[in-house]
């Protein structure tokens, strides 16, 4: 008789593979369904994050650093720069958006009610009315 050796049962089988790629394809699957539905559950705000706002004011003073000449009309503010491009900066329904040469259309603001551009010595002072009502107010100079 011969000694019964124990068999080496270390490793996976070719079922369990199977099996396991069965799972991983149906997992798969069913991700681009749970996609479209997290903006149900997480709806977008109405109304711009203070961060956003921060990084509005941030873009808008380099524009205002670059230029040469600054031009305010209703609610739109024109910035010349130095290589012959003018940049607009404007309300566009309830968002504030950029162009450069009437070209474009770089989003920079959301959910706003109100902008307005003033003039003032040496630079120009922005207000912002979100649709939540909070008004935002700040100076920019050109030096």
């Amino acid at each position: 008789m011969w000694p019964c050796k124990k068999i080496n049962e270390k490793g996976f089988t070719l079922i369990e593979v199977i099996l396991a790629f069965i799972i991983f394809l149906i997992l798969v699957s069913l991700f681009p369904l749970i996609i479209k539905v997290i903006p149900i559950i997480l709806p977008p705000t109405e109304q711009p994050h203070m961060l956003q706002v921060e990084l509005f004011f941030n873009q808008f003073s380099m524009e205002v650093r670059e230029a040469e000449d600054i031009q305010v009309t209703g609610s739109a503010i024109y910035l010349s720069k130095p290589n012959e491009t003018i940049v607009t900066i404007e309300r566009y329904g309830t968002m504030i958006r950029r162009r450069v040469n009437g070209q474009g259309h770089e989003v920079f603001l959301r959910h706003i009610s109100t902008v307005s551009f003033k003039l003032a010595p040496h630079g120009v002072v922005v207000t912002i009315v979100d649709s939540d009502g909070t008004k935002y107010e700040r100076r920019f100079s050109m030096v």
